[in-house]
């Protein structure tokens, strides 16, 4: 299989000087001050809620409901989440008009090796040239991607790629047509035609008919800032910083500036490397529990965590990545924990569904220590945890209540995994 070769730097200058351009005269800088109330994402996963007053290179300052100020260091904040108001629809400001994605799933996804997210649609491919991926971002214009930093993409209209890429890349990359045929080989878009070089020879393919395509390039952990934009756009900074008049700035990877409404921001990661969603990591083994009357356990689903809007889609993937898990037990599931792996934390729930029925206990082992254990019903839907995650395997067991394994499905909410630089 032919490999794509392209120089590292270049792939980022093409890509971030095209962010650049979003840039215009007169915008969220003329915004009043927002009264954003924001969750902050501590070391140790311990969080903290308020108004955000202001954030740079130095510190986080919030307010809580009685207008004390607290400032945290940004070496111990590790994310930030903005509270979004319930009903947002499109955003639409002097400079950018980002439309939350999933309204009628009009917009595509692209997604980078690195974990980088861009919703849009595919542009004309330049003629000659089949190193280069053109992207359309509503917000970011026209972006020039290196193909060997592709991990793969979505037409609009179809399932988000995010849902079809797994931790290791397709020894060859895989295009998926809109009638469900699937071709394997050397995938290329040049001007207004695609094909795929395949071990029968070259196959020419309808854009038309694209459904997706995953790249066989490598993946690669992410690191570094990550800004989540409204539209479930993901991509690197270098920092950030919001203001008491309301100025929320950007630092782009490659030195720009961009400025946003604080409307168009859906969160912040410090450092991408230390926070890893528990949703974003593969199932690593699925078993039915001995005694227990069930001989098979059902695939474990993800579910986004805010409910879209009848008829719609989500909006994007959550700000930290961490989609719902929906596990139907009883079963036990486990999975792999990161190199360095510190602490998890997140919610145990029954599912809307399971509340009039369900009755379980949850067990999760993610270390040498006691087992942490609930009992989930209707008097008890919910519980949070914090656990030390000192070994190298998360272990979930879902087992049945009084009334026998009825309604017992359980969803693993917001799960975060933190690890040691």
């Amino acid at each position: 299989m032919r490999e794509r070769v392209i120089s590292w730097a270049g792939a980022w200058l093409v890509l971030l000087s095209a962010a650049a351009l979003a840039q215009t005269e007169g915008s969220a800088s003329d915004a009043p001050p927002v009264p954003a109330r924001v969750r902050l994402v501590l070391r140790g996963l311990v969080e903290r809620e308020g108004r955000l007053v202001s954030a740079d290179a130095r510190a986080v300052v919030l307010e809580d409901d009685l207008g004390r100020r607290r400032e945290t260091p940004i070496s111990d904040t590790l994310a930030l989440v903005r509270l979004e108001p319930e009903g947002a629809g499109p955003l639409r400001t002097l400079r950018l008009r980002l439309v939350p994605e999933g309204a009628g799933r009009e917009s595509g996804v692209l997604t980078l090796v690195d974990g980088q997210r861009f919703a849009g649609r595919p542009g004309r491919a330049p003629d000659h040239q089949t190193d280069i991926l053109v992207w359309r971002h509503s917000g970011l214009g026209t972006l020039s991607i290196p193909a060997e930093r592709v991990a793969g993409f979505s037409m609009p209209g179809f399932a988000p790629i995010d849902q079809f890429l797994g931790a290791q890349a397709p020894a060859q990359d895989l295009v998926v047509l809109t009638n469900g045929d699937r071709l394997e080989g050397f995938f290329e878009w040049v001007g207004v035609t695609a094909r795929v070089e395949s071990a029968g020879g070259p196959v020419p393919v309808d854009p038309a008919l694209l459904e997706r395509v995953v790249f066989a390039n490598p993946r690669e952990a992410s690191a570094g800032g990550r800004a989540c934009l409204s539209d479930g756009t993901v991509v690197a900074t270098a920092g950030a910083s919001f203001t008491e008049s309301g100025r929320l700035s950007l630092e782009l990877a490659s030195g720009k500036t961009l400025a946003l409404r604080w409307e168009e921001l859906r969160g912040l990661v410090t450092e991408a490397s230390r926070v890893v969603a528990l949703s974003s990591l593969d199932v690593a083994a699925q078993r039915a529990i001995e005694g227990e009357e069930r001989f098979h356990t059902p695939p474990i689903a993800a579910r986004h965590p805010k409910p879209p809007p009848a008829g719609g889609a989500p909006s994007g993937p959550p700000a930290l990545g961490a989609m719902d898990l929906v596990l139907d037990g009883p079963m036990e599931v486990e999975w792999a924990l990161p190199a360095r792996a510190k602490r998890i934390a997140g919610r145990v729930a029954l599912a809307p569904e399971a509340l009039a029925w369900g009755d379980c206990e949850v067990v999760i082992e993610a270390g040498a220590g006691e087992p942490w254990r609930v009992r989930l019903n209707s008097a008890r839907p919910t519980e949070p945890f914090n656990l030390e995650a000192s070994g190298a395997v998360l272990r979930v067991r879902i087992e049945s209540g009084e009334r026998g394994p009825i309604d017992d499905r359980v969803l693993l909410q917001s799960v975060l995994i933190e690890t040691v630089e």
